[in-house]
């Protein structure tokens, strides 16, 4: 995996400005960076060398593909030496058919020194940000990068879901994530290359055997697809997710999980599931208040971006500790195939999400477009579309962008085989009834291990709210700990992003 960075300006910025804002995607390719720097063009790539060939970046060459990603299946396109090579290939070609086709996390940004185009995987594993003014466009793997060469002043909305989800917008006016799957060029012009809406065809009509035949058969070959050549790490909970994924690969070099006192009651049973070997390679990470705070202030000034979700803290732990340069993960798997208690008791409409994890403003127009997009992808399902607007809101928006960030902060790739597009396709084209409660996920957990540690979900553990007293912010004492929470986000990201909440407005000035 890979840091990118790319700049077009109508006037010459200095080479050094540039440099400090590779700073701040160094650590997502920590082994070299390569860039070039004319015509008013600079773009750069920090290389995280895992797979891949490093000659590919010092041939002499007119152009410049800054790529981020792991096409597994790229033999099956012909004869490229890697992955890295097909997409530039495809890309320079402009030969866009091929890329609904590609399987695993990519983006990528081109040019040739006169026009550029860049664009992310529908599935939305891997994120690139952008500014643009009539001065300047910037495209990065981090906002703080952008950040470099734009000052915003932030524009703090309050939130209706559980998380603050930034599937296009963030904080600051004119910095937007990319939308997963579109293509974008400098004129402002895009055009879809591939949509996970297109992915949900028409749910299949097949009996539990046949669709758990077919399950194991496609979640074997993504692992056979996605193991890698070098030592890997697993975040391992002992949940089911997790579980299935050390069945497939027993052979991880490190096994991790952290250990919130009074938090969790899933991971103080981990060592049941391991042999003797196996649980020589469990690394068991105690977390207290304070550390939990320390991490999360942490992340806020990596980032320049609100703490999302509280799972960020135990990501972003469990990266500063992994040995192993790739870390495998369970996410995606409770929002494909229905693994929430909460799906077994809501009371499903097309009018809007019922899902907690979802719910959105009826005023917000964005999220509106959103779910009626999701309504339309599963044919008027509400249930399918609930989950799959659960996918966009808590994983694509949320725990895949933390997934990314927060390892590769710590020059770590991760890899999270429930995202892969043949599980996902899968998922969504499954009948209604299998996609509730996980049953094809825990028959194929129970192959390997008793019932008794089929244990009840326990959710994202942490100290959040209790971390309070060491975040260095001033809450108010509040028996909602859902609307404390919310406050908390806020307070910390202005704090520790050095921005003055008197002075919140819509304005930007550039450096």
């Amino acid at each position: 995996m890979c840091g990118i960075l790319f700049v077009k300006s109508q006037r010459p910025l200095d080479l050094n400005l540039h440099l400090q804002a590779v700073e701040k995607i160094r650590d997502r390719g920590p082994d070299f960076t390569y860039y070039q720097h004319h015509n008013n063009i600079f773009i750069a790539q920090t290389v995280l060398h895992i797979t891949g060939e490093e000659e590919f970046y010092h041939r002499s060459r007119s152009d410049f593909l800054a790529y981020n990603g792991e096409v597994y299946n790229y033999r099956w396109f012909g004869k490229y030496s890697t992955d890295t090579e097909l997409v530039y290939r495809t890309v320079r070609e402009q030969n866009y058919k091929k890329i609904p086709y590609f399987e695993g996390p990519w983006a990528w940004v081109y040019t040739d020194f006169e026009s550029v185009r860049f664009a992310t995987d529908p599935q939305g594993e891997r994120c690139l940000y952008r500014y643009q003014d009539d001065d300047i466009l910037i495209v990065s793997s981090e906002v703080s990068a952008i950040l470099c060469y734009v000052k915003p002043q932030v524009q703090f909305k309050d939130w209706s879901q559980r998380h603050w989800p930034v599937i296009q917008r963030t904080p600051y006016p004119g910095i937007e994530r990319c939308e997963p799957g579109r293509l974008y060029t400098e004129t402002g012009g895009s055009f879809q290359l591939d949509s996970i809406f297109d992915w949900a065809l028409d749910p299949q009509s097949m009996s539990e055997g046949e669709a758990q035949e077919e399950f194991d058969w496609i979640f074997d070959k993504v692992i056979a697809d996605m193991r890698p050549t070098e030592s890997a790490g697993l975040t391992f909970s002992g949940g089911v997710d997790s579980g299935i994924i050390l069945a497939a690969m027993p052979e991880f070099a490190g096994l991790y999980t952290t250990v919130c006192e009074g938090k969790d009651t899933v991971s103080t049973r981990i060592r049941e599931f391991l042999t003797d070997q196996q649980c020589r390679r469990l690394v068991e990470l105690p977390m207290t208040e304070r550390d939990w705070a320390q991490d999360y202030i942490d992340i806020v000034q990596c980032s320049q971006m609100p703490v999302q979700s509280w799972s960020f803290v135990g990501q972003w732990h469990i990266a500063h500790h992994c040995q192993q340069r790739i870390l495998f993960t369970g996410i995606g798997a409770d929002e494909l195939f229905g693994g929430y208690n909460q799906y077994q008791t809501m009371q499903f409409t097309t009018v809007t999400s019922a899902s907690p994890y979802s719910q959105f403003d009826p005023a917000d127009t964005d999220s509106q477009r959103l779910w009626n997009q999701c309504v339309s992808a599963s044919q008027g399902h509400a249930g399918a579309a609930t989950l799959l607007m659960d996918y966009l809101v808590q994983i694509t928006a949320v725990d895949a962008r933390g997934v990314d960030t927060m390892t590769m902060a710590h020059s770590i790739e991760p890899r999270s085989p429930f995202m892969h597009p043949k599980i996902v396709k899968f998922a969504l084209n499954l009948p209604w009834h299998l996609r509730q409660g996980k049953p094809l996920l825990q028959n194929k957990f129970l192959r390997k291990w008793p019932k008794e540690l089929l244990l009840p979900k326990q959710g994202f553990a942490g100290h959040c709210n209790d971390s309070l007293p060491w975040l260095g912010v001033d809450i108010p004492a509040s028996t909602d700990r859902f609307a404390q929470w919310k406050q908390i986000q806020s307070a910390t990201f202005l704090k520790y992003c050095g921005i003055d909440s008197s002075q919140l407005t819509d304005q930007t000035t550039r450096e």
